[in-house]
């Protein structure tokens, strides 16, 4: 007598199979991540032209998210890629990661966006904006230097 497979069973396994096939692929339901939220602070809503301007990305998750890392974006742009991407840092240990960077003159606003990780899920921070004023109208490319946990980004004068 000959066996036969149950539609249904068949059914089932294939449409497991499947959703395990995608998932390894996409890599992107092979973890369950916990919500975060990202704050982002600047050291001042207006500076002179040629001042440094810190950045500060907290990171949390009901507490402190201490591994991962922050990307700092120009918040005008539809991506944060290419030009709009400013800067990357590493979290430490209170959760936070930093960035200084030199801007040129005029109104800029940006975000920090928390990249996601196998326990955390990622997150994007609320616009912030500052303005640069000053007589210093030449515009560079930013220098990148980097140190332990940040880039430190310069205009330097030509």
């Amino acid at each position: 007598m000959q066996r036969r497979r149950h539609p249904r069973l068949l059914s089932k396994y294939a449409k497991s199979l499947w959703m395990v096939t995608v998932c390894a692929l996409s890599q992107t339901c092979l973890f369950a991540s916990t919500a975060t939220t990202t704050q982002l602070s600047l050291s001042s809503s207006s500076i002179a032209s040629g001042t440094v301007l810190t950045l500060t990305a907290s990171v949390s998750n009901g507490s402190p998210v201490k591994t991962g890392l922050v990307t700092f974006c120009d918040a005008t742009a539809p991506y944060c890629e290419d030009a709009a991407l400013i800067g990357i840092s590493q979290l430490t240990s209170a959760g936070t990661a930093i960035l200084r960077l030199v801007p040129g003159n005029g109104n800029h606003s940006y975000k920090a966006m928390f990249n996601r990780t196998v326990s955390n899920a990622a997150s994007t921070s609320s616009t912030q904006s500052v303005t640069v004023t000053g007589t210093n109208a030449t515009t560079h490319l930013p220098l990148c230097r980097i140190t332990r946990s940040s880039c430190f980004q310069t205009n330097p004068a030509r």
